[in-house]
């Protein structure tokens, strides 16, 4: 028995769609149902061409800590790939991304701000209104 100043606090489960952390497989359980219904919500109101698929978490690349980051991060490596002079590579160079498992995604035309309370982001004006 070691002391209670000692011990260690418990690892935080996290969700795979959103990044958020929870302490209980439980809370993560009830969370992430939740979590993935708000996501299959959001897409299906944007157009059908630009609706983002709800991976799996075995079906996220080993560095992506969440599905929403990794979307992110397609969104600004496919701007910042269709910003680069045609020039910019060789003829035999592969111009895809180097991240595994390459999904469909829209060039994104804006900065994304996260809330700083549940760490979704927003486009600036928008996050004004999610705050309230």
């Amino acid at each position: 028995d070691t002391p209670l100043a000692d011990r260690m606090p418990p690892t935080a489960l996290t969700c795979y769609v959103c990044g958020q952390k929870y302490l209980t497989g439980k809370s993560l359980d009830i969370h992430t149902k939740s979590c993935r219904r708000r996501f299959e919500q959001r897409e299906a109101k944007r157009p059908p061409n630009r609706r983002r698929l709800l991976l799996e978490e075995h079906e996220l690349p080993e560095d992506a800590t969440c599905l929403e980051e990794y979307y992110q991060e397609q969104a600004v490596a496919a701007k910042t790939f269709s910003e680069l002079p045609r020039d910019a590579f060789d003829e035999g160079a592969s111009a895809a991304p180097s991240r595994a498992a390459p999904i469909p995604i829209q060039q994104f035309t804006g900065e994304l701000v996260p809330c700083e309370f549940c760490k979704r982001t927003f486009t600036p004006d928008r996050l004004a209104t999610h705050q309230k």
